[in-house]
């Protein structure tokens, strides 16, 4: 799809989800006569544009207490996006390693979450304003430390250069840290950089860059780094530009650099719980479920989790109970594991009895 096109279907989009769950007026902008994706300050500023649960908005206020319309209005913008991503992450860490491991891969556990984030002091990274989406450090299977960069986008595309600001100056001064940390890092491809210093590639290097020089000048600490690009699969720019930008690189085996969609990662958090919801639909036995909802302690929810294993001779891995936590964060664990598998028993239970309750998956009466 054009970049025109994905445009205009985005604001289609945005602009008929908002009449129907927020509500049609919107922010009168001078000029731009037709945003009706665009909240009113007010609705803005009860944080309708971020999702109703895991006390997002909380942490938005708490990240930033003035309210700011680009981010908390605009919906063809990216910056709300982080927070309702990586938010319901930051609550359930062992949830997040198990995803996270489906895109990079060697994750023993997640230890921390940023969202907005960049290395202080800035003069020993790049020395500019680069910063991370989101911003996760982990323990990589090894016991070494890894981290993971995020740059969100949505209907964003490449920016053209101000030729009157520093980042003009840096990019073009074979001294600043834009050329330092290019050289050194060795995951270049030699003659590249007046390639990667164009418009198009840009920004991703410089986020690139970012990750690469916290492993650099932080070498005692980590071991790894992964710059990641999280986009809606329509914004095709990103996945041509991606694919471009990783035929500069020496190697990606180790997935130093990623392209992950929504709709991707979204599926992946979507596949947990479903094998228990199938076999319960299977057997016709919803009093798993219930058992797992009930579960009052990690032990009871171990002792179910045996059973089901027993009963529906599935194979758990033995990760999985490594990754269970010993903190109340088991209660998320199982309430996850619940949720997904109470879905997919619905899902399987309606494929096989279409007419049961006389109501259709959506909850929709037939």
């Amino acid at each position: 799809m054009e970049h025109a096109q994905f445009l205009k279907e985005a604001a289609r989009h945005q602009t008929e989800f908002k009449e129907k769950n927020i509500g049609k007026d919107y922010k009168i902008i001078p000029n731009c006569p037709n945003v009706k994706y665009w909240l009113t300050d007010a609705d803005g500023k009860k944080g309708r544009i971020y999702y109703d649960g895991f006390e997002i908005y909380k942490y938005v206020r708490k990240r930033y207490p003035e309210f700011y319309d680009q981010r908390d209005s605009n919906m063809l913008r990216s910056e709300h996006i982080p927070f309702n991503l990586f938010i319901p992450l930051k609550n359930n860490l062992t949830f997040c390693k198990q995803v996270f491991n489906k895109i990079v891969g060697n994750i023993e556990s997640i230890d921390k979450i940023e969202i907005e984030y960049a290395p202080p002091p800035k003069s020993k990274y790049l020395n500019d304003r680069t910063s991370f989406d989101a911003y996760i450090e982990y323990t990589h299977s090894d016991y070494s430390k890894g981290i993971i960069a995020i740059e969100v986008k949505y209907t964003e595309k490449e920016y053209p250069l101000n030729k009157q600001s520093k980042e003009a100056k840096d990019i073009n001064d074979k001294e600043s840290r834009y050329y330092t940390i290019t050289e050194s890092c060795g995951i270049y491809k030699s003659n590249v950089i007046d390639k990667l210093k164009t418009d198009l590639f840009r920004q991703i290097w410089r986020n690139h860059l970012l990750a690469e020089a916290v492993l650099i000048e932080d070498k005692d600490k980590f071991k790894h780094a992964h710059s990641l690009i999280f986009y809606p699969q329509d914004n095709e720019h990103f996945t041509n530009t991606g694919k471009e930008y990783i035929e500069m690189l020496v190697d990606n085996r180790n997935n130093k650099f990623g392209l992950v969609t929504y709709e991707n990662f979204i599926e992946t958090c979507k596949k947990y719980g479903n094998l228990i919801g199938r076999k319960c639909s299977q057997t016709k036995d919803k009093g798993v479920l219930y058992s797992l909802r009930n579960a009052r302690s990690r032990a009871n929810f171990l002792k179910i989790l045996s059973d089901i294993q027993f009963k529906f001779e599935i194979n758990f891995e033995e990760q999985f109970f490594k990754d269970l936590p010993d903190s109340s964060e088991w209660i998320e664990t199982k309430a996850l594991l619940t949720i997904f598998a109470m879905n997919s028993f619905l899902y399987n239970t309606n494929i096989t009895q279409p007419n049961i309750n006389n109501t259709n998956i959506k909850g929709e009466t037939k």
